[in-house]
């Protein structure tokens, strides 16, 4: 009885680690845009700027929240400096502007009333009423 008592605590245990590493961040836009999909690929390109534009829609404006910046520089395969010096780069040459940095989801819901924006947020804090997931990672 007491060997199935461990076993059923490990299985839960490890279920609940598997829906822990699932949750990760996604990227979203506002309900009024018309992105609908990426691949996390293609969400990268937009981050690093040799993407300019949602597919179906307009430059991108981007936007991370402050808890969600290590899950991107994973996305794109960088660290911050080296994230920091592609942004810089655009900026210098009229290619782009940088993601905003904001502190929380709700500033990014502000900023996701623009059709153009997608921020990175954390998956739990996915408003639906407001927010279009476009790709998890």
């Amino acid at each position: 009885m007491n060997k199935q008592c461990v076993n059923w605590a490990l299985v839960c245990l490890l279920s609940g680690a598997a829906l822990a590493a699932q949750a990760g961040s996604v990227a979203v836009v506002g309900t009024g845009s018309s992105a609908s999909k990426l691949t996390p690929e293609q969400a990268a390109a937009i981050f690093l700027m040799r993407m300019k534009s949602l597919p179906g829609a307009g430059q991108a404006q981007l936007v991370v929240v402050a808890s969600s910046k290590s899950e991107l520089l994973s996305v794109i395969g960088k660290t911050d400096d080296q994230a920091s010096a592609i942004w810089a780069r655009q900026v210098f040459t009229g290619g782009g502007v940088p993601p905003v940095e904001v502190s929380t989801a709700a500033e990014a819901k502000k900023v996701l009333a623009n059709p153009n924006a997608m921020a990175l947020i954390d998956a739990s804090e996915v408003a639906p009423a407001t927010m279009k997931v476009l790709c998890s990672f």
